[in-house]
C-alpha cells in the first residue's frame, strides 16, 4: 500500500469521526430545552371538591398557545406495538384513565407539528388547559411540571391512584427519539 492511499484511508476515517461527533452533537441540541420545573410528585387525593366526574377527553384547549383541538381515541395495537398517531390530531390514550375529577392520570398525545404539540415547550408554570369529555363536562388544569424521557419510560400511563392529573405527550429530539411529558394538574371541574 502507498503512502497516498494510507493518507486517504486517514482522511477518510478521521472525516467519518468528525461526521459521528457532529451527528451525536446535533443530536442532543435537537430536543427542546423545558423551561419548567421536573415534574413534582402529585398529591394523594384530589383538591377539587366534585362529585365523581368522568369522560372521555373530546377536545382540549390550551389557552396560552390560543389552541383547540378535537381529541379522538388512540388505542394500543399490542401485535405492532404502536398507537394511533397521525399528523392531524390529538389522541386519548385509552390505556390511561378518562379525564375525571377523582384519580390517575389521563394522556393526551400528539406530533409535535406546528399545528399540535410542537409549541408545548413556550408554556409556563400554571399556564391552564380546558378539557372537555363527551359526557358534558369540562375539567381545567394548570401546567405544573415536565420532562423529557426515552419512549418506554410509560409508567406513568397506568397510574390509577394518586389525584387526577392530565398529561400531554409529544416527542422530541433530532430524530423525534425523545418524548417530552407537560403535567397539569387539576383545579376545576363543572357540568357545562
Amino acid at each position: 500500500m502507498n503512502i497516498r492511499s494510507k493518507t486517504t484511508i486517514l482522511v477518510v476515517s478521521a472525516l467519518m469521526l468528525v461526521g459521528v461527533g457532529v451527528a451525536v452533537l446535533l443530536r442532543e441540541i435537537g430536543t427542546q430545552e423545558l423551561n419548567i420545573p421536573q415534574i413534582p410528585s402529585r398529591a394523594s387525593a384530589s383538591t377539587v371538591s366534585s362529585p365523581g366526574i368522568s369522560g372521555r377527553p373530546v377536545r382540549l384547549q390550551i389557552e396560552r398557545l390560543g389552541s383547540s383541538f378535537e381529541v379522538r381515541t388512540g388505542e394500543y395495537d399490542s401485535a405492532k406495538q404502536t398507537w394511533t398517531l397521525d399528523t392531524q390530531h390529538v389522541f386519548w390514550a385509552n390505556l390511561s384513565m378518562p379525564a375525571n375529577s377523582e384519580r390517575g392520570t389521563t394522556l393526551l398525545y400528539a406530533h409535535a407539528e406546528p399545528d399540535l404539540f410542537g409549541k408545548l415547550p413556550e408554556l409556563q408554570i400554571s399556564d391552564v388547559v380546558t378539557v372537555t369529555t363527551d359526557s358534558g363536562y369540562t375539567l381545567r388544569y394548570k401546567l405544573v411540571g415536565g420532562q423529557t424521557v426515552n419512549p418506554d419510560d410509560s409508567a406513568f400511563l397506568l397510574e390509577r391512584t394518586g389525584a387526577p392529573r392530565l398529561m400531554l405527550q409529544t416527542c422530541t429530539g433530532m430524530w423525534w427519539e425523545k418524548r417530552q411529558l407537560f403535567a397539569f394538574d387539576l383545579v376545576e371541574a363543572r357540568k357545562i
